[in-house]
């Protein structure tokens, strides 16, 4: 709608209408302001769209796990340009990590979990397989998220190719 001063403003408009015959003869209605509701869900539209474009260019894959169960809440496109596997492959696992990490060094989710419980984060060098076998080095570091009480309820972490930098020091 417009205001008398001129601006638009959403709003919502539930009616009816009372016939006689062919002849409307009284409308029924209520007007709702969602002027402040449909400004947020527009600016929050934007503002996804502007994320998902940053986290579709990045090559670090970003993610993050809900605690205590490690299950995968979130995890950028780049992660099939690093390890071969889709999105959707690694969400439907609550042990994904576990299925990338190189056979040799297995011993990094327990030094994962052994940091994290006693300071909150993590910052390890280490193998990953690919999809097509290939191994790749990484670095992969995260810190826990807590609540209002300090309770933790994510991992936040990234993950970036240390590959070519692996390879030039050997």
């Amino acid at each position: 709608i417009i205001t008398p001063k001129g601006n638009r403003r959403w709003a919502r408009v539930i009616g009816t209408t009372e016939m006689k015959g062919k002849m409307c003869t009284r409308i029924l209605g209520t007007i709702q302001d969602i002027d402040h509701e449909k400004r947020k869900s527009t600016e929050l539209q934007n503002t996804k769209m502007q994320l998902e474009s940053i986290f579709n260019e990045i090559s670090d894959v970003v993610y993050a796990m809900k605690l205590p169960d490690y299950m995968l809440l979130f995890i950028t496109p780049s992660v099939e340009k690093i390890s071969g596997f889709k999105v959707e492959e690694l969400m439907q696992e609550n042990l994904w990590w576990e299925r990338v990490i190189h056979p040799e060094d297995m011993w990094v989710p327990e030094k994962v979990l052994y940091d994290i419980e006693s300071v909150g984060t993590y910052n390890l060098t280490h193998r990953i397989l690919t999809k097509d076998n290939q191994v790749k080095w990484v670095s992969n570091r995260g810190k826990v998220i807590y609540d209002e009480n300090q309770k933790p309820v994510r991992l936040d972490a990234i993950i970036t190719d240390k590959t070519l930098q692996q390879l030039a020091e050997q």
